[in-house]
């Protein structure tokens, strides 16, 4: 946490020249163990040949070890005795200088507390290479270092930084093809640990294009040395900044940039892919896609010239002999797809196969029918696309699968669509096996964007409403959603956690080749100002997002924490930037389908009732968006009822805990609006939709609501209270039980153990042993939840003293757990430790709870007399 400290500023100076020049000052920070203070300045007018003192208030950075002075003006000489700064703890950190300052000659001087002026050597050197093929001759630059530890400030590669001596000859840097050298002083930046990533301005003042190609940075304390692939255009409708990690060096590469015309008879729509295949003088072929310009937001527009930036192992001998290009479409992945083949159809199909696989996740495939059912019994959580080839019997084994979202016939006889026990609409026959891959994935985005599950809450429910279902069961569900946000909003994360993540991605993924690509890429590029853009991309990271928060598994859920925090802090951020085009949109839209039975209890009768969606809920400023959603989606599920969300977010206060913003930012530029994870909605309004091609459509309109609501705390309040935060994961495992997914809660609270960032810190530890205890004690297995009381117990030995008094909750938990084992003995023994622990506190009053301890301890001691 930031803390600010108030300084006492003396100083005494001596005149030998005087200007009158009201633009004159001198320039102070001080660097601390914790980093530096803000620069001060101090207008020469200001000073006289006394002893000069002011209060200033600035970010406590602890003892002060230097002052970097710096006299800013012309026709002045000056001459520093000292500087001296007491802080309100009454330390004195004194500066003893005796120097000469002047306005044409040394101007700046670091000084060692109680010691004076010194040359510092330089903590970095810094090399910037810049291209050949680069125009400006006039860049300005600025540059700042990210390390594990800490990051330095920004400074300026300029004269001052281009020498270790105080000046240097040389004024035009970053000319094309030069390799420019710059030193950084310790008071520029402290040691940040081991470098990550480099953040890098430019600006060109010729207003023509500059091209950075790398960044070398040696830590000369260490002798540790960095580099990082810049590759990169900044000028005029170009990048002003780039983030750029620090690149292994290792793996020989050679970088090449691509350029690309496109004639002004050019007529794109911004969704091309070019695909370029080049040949060197080593036989050796490549072949790149070409997607992300360095010059355009778009590619590919008429009369643009687009530059690509490719790096390429092993390619010997640069010589590039050819190279051809062109254009592509992309198909994403899937859920779960199952593929039923007549065996003598196999192996004309293996070709299909074969490219099904290179676009989708989950394929099976079956020649025998049994088999195919047996597997589709086991799968719970997934929708299924089924292909079918070559069949001229009934389907009627197929249709007791609710989770089939749709079959594909292939090469098969239309006979088999008379049966009209199955609804018409689930059937597609493809005669041309090329028309299925495009017509699956449009199915597949349509499935995935209507799988966002929703909780409500019934403030007042109505008797029929109790009646018709299980109240205990939405609420706990509603309360689940309301605590995982909790719990994420309240977690620091450490800095492993990407990895744990990527890890348990490639385990998951280990068999699909192209998702282990998309990985790979987030392993190496994210960026967590990246992370809605990641969120909103079809790939592995949105899908199991998507699916984890939908099923409750609370252990992914742990391991997504870090992104989703991320999401949290960028959609703040974005909230704030955006505040002024959402003012202009006002309104936007989300389409969903559902069940009709309860689309009628959950929404259509819970008027004034409150609203929750499980993942982050992306609605569109275009309405005809959501109805062509939900018309397409009733196309194919007539049974279901449609559901058009309207929710007005012009007059919605912002809420702190559950940002939402539009997206559009570098990386984005969607007039979409994200909602965070768990933001609750009132249901306002609940009205048909007027006609043509609207029936069976309802518009649901949504209020946002705060957690501070009047109707909606006393709701959260059981989530809220001091206990359950002390142990979050076993209120999590009780809300499981009473949505009827003890497995679930068991399965997660188990995976969370074994995770390593949870064992290495004793406090998670402790919790979740805990939470595995109270679960067990839940479900009445005595003897499992005590052994995780007692480990729960000796864990928190690790950070309590034995006689703390917050040991005193592991002893009750565990003598609780005696009785219902009817040991009572053991019970009484561990109250008592109870009470010799909270009797031993001077620091606060335990008497109501000591007395509830001997009122249990009477209580046990009756049963023993009882048994007898």
């Amino acid at each position: 946490m930031i803390s600010l400290q108030t300084y006492q500023l003396r100083l005494k100076a001596f005149f030998e020249k005087k200007s009158k020049s009201e633009s004159n000052n001198l320039k102070i920070y001080f660097k601390g163990e914790h980093g530096f203070t803000q620069p001060i300045n101090i207008p020469l007018n200001r000073l006289i040949d006394d002893i000069y003192k002011c209060d200033i208030e600035s970010i406590d950075v602890g003892n002060l070890s230097y002052v970097h002075i710096k006299l800013d003006g012309t026709d002045v000489r000056l001459k520093l005795n000292y500087v001296e700064v007491e802080c309100d703890e009454n330390k004195i950190f004194h500066f003893p200088i005796d120097r000469w300052l002047h306005s044409d000659g040394p101007a700046q001087l670091d000084v060692l507390v109680n010691q004076g002026p010194i040359e510092l050597d330089p903590i970095y050197t810094v090399i910037v290479h810049t291209g050949s093929i680069s125009s400006s001759t006039k860049a300005s630059i600025r540059f700042a270092l990210i390390g594990t530890t800490s990051s330095s400030l920004p400074f300026v590669l300029n004269t001052t930084t281009a020498s270790s001596q105080p000046t240097s000859s040389k004024t035009n840097f970053f000319q094309p093809g030069s390799k420019d050298t710059f030193f950084i002083s310790p008071m520029k930046s402290i040691d940040i640990g081991q470098l990550c990533d480099v953040q890098f301005w430019c600006d060109t003042m010729d207003q023509l294009p500059y091209y950075c190609e790398s960044v070398e940075v040696t830590n000369n304390f260490t002798n540790d040395k960095y580099f990082f692939l810049i590759n990169q255009w900044f000028g005029p409708d170009l990048e002003q900044q780039v983030c750029v990690p620090v690149t292994n060096r290792s793996q020989e590469s050679k970088v090449f940039t691509i350029s690309v015309k496109t004639t002004n008879i050019s007529d794109t729509n911004g969704e091309n892919i070019l695909l370029i295949q080049m040949r060197f003088a080593n036989d050796k072929i490549y072949e790149e896609t070409l997607n992300s310009s360095e010059t355009y937001q778009i590619p590919f527009q008429a009369n643009h010239i687009d530059f690509f930036v490719v790096s390429l192992n092993d390619v010997g001998n640069s010589q590039k002999l050819y190279s051809r290009a062109s254009f592509l479409w992309v198909v994403q992945h899937l859920t779960v797809l199952c593929a039923l083949y007549r065996r003598n159809t196999f192996r004309y199909m293996e070709y299909h196969q074969h490219r099904l696989r290179l676009r989708v996740y989950g394929l099976q495939v079956y020649t025998n029918v049994q088999t195919c059912l047996t597997f589709l019994e086991k799968i719970d959580e997934e929708k299924i696309f089924l292909i079918i080839s070559n069949r001229s019997q009934s389907l009627e084994d197929f249709h007791r699968f609710s989770q089939i979202e749709k079959i594909y016939l292939v090469n098969s006889s239309t006979n088999i669509l008379n049966d009209k026990k199955y609804l018409m609409a689930k059937y597609v026959l493809i005669k041309n096996v090329d028309t299925l891959y495009k017509e699956l994935q449009d199915d597949i985005d349509l499935c995935e964007m209507d799988l966002l599950r929703i909780t409500v809450s019934f403030p007042s429910p109505s008797q029929e409403t109790v009646l018709a279902v299980n109240l205990t069961k939405y609420e706990a569900s509603f309360l689940f959603e309301q605590m995982v946000k909790e719990i994420i909003y309240r977690l620091k994360f450490e800095s492993g956690s990407k990895d744990v993540f990527i890890d348990f991605c490639k385990t998951h993924y280990k068999n699909a080749d192209n998702e282990l690509l998309v990985i790979e890429d987030f392993a190496q590029n994210y960026r967590p100002n990246q992370a809605l853009r990641w969120l909103t991309n079809s790939c592995f990271i949105s899908k199991i997002i998507n699916r984890v928060l939908r099923t409750f598994e609370i252990d992914v859920v742990y391991k997504l924490g870090f992104f989703i925090k991320q999401i949290f802090i960028q959609l703040t951020r974005l909230h704030e930037e955006n505040i002024s085009a959402m003012k202009q949109i006002a309104v936007v839209y989300r389409g969903k389908t559902m069940p009709n039975d309860e689309f009628d209890i959950l929404i259509r009768k819970n008027l004034n009732g409150f609203l929750a969606f499980t993942s982050f809920l992306i609605a569109s400023a275009d309405k005809n968006t959501s109805i062509d959603f939900v018309n397409r989606r009733l196309e194919l599920h007539r049974d279901l009822t449609g559901v058009i969300f309207q929710i007005d977010i012009n007059d919605a206060i912002f809420d702190a805990k559950t940002p939402f913003s539009l997206l559009k930012d570098a990386d984005m530029n969607k007039n979409e609006v994200c909602f965070h994870l768990g933001t609750v909605f009132r249901i306002e309004s609940v009205e048909p939709m007027a006609p043509p091609n609207l029936s069976g459509v309802w518009l649901v309109n949504l209020e946002l609501v705060h957690d501070d609501n009047q109707q909606l705390a006393p709701i959260l309040a059981t989530a809220c209270s001091d206990e359950v935060h002390a142990n979050p994961l076993s209120f999590l495992g009780k809300l499981l039980i009473d949505m009827g997914e003890h497995h679930r809660a068991e399965q997660g609270l188990c995976e969370i153990l074994q995770d390593a960032s949870v064992r290495s810190q004793p406090r998670r530890l402790t919790r979740t042993h805990m939470g595995l205890g109270d679960l067990y004690t839940f479900t009445k297995d005595y003897v499992k939840a005590l052994n995780h009381y007692e480990q729960a117990l000796q864990t928190s030995l690790i950070y309590f003293p034995l006689d703390h008094p917050d040991v005193a909750v592991f002893y009750k938990s565990i003598a609780d757990n005696y009785v219902y084992q009817k040991n009572y003995n053991r019970a009484i023994e561990n109250y008592e430790k109870i009470i010799e622990l909270l009797r031993n506190d001077t620091q606060k009053n335990h008497s109501e709870y000591v007395s509830d301890i001997y009122n249990r301890i009477n209580e046990v001691k009756q049963a023993i007399v009882d048994e007898k």
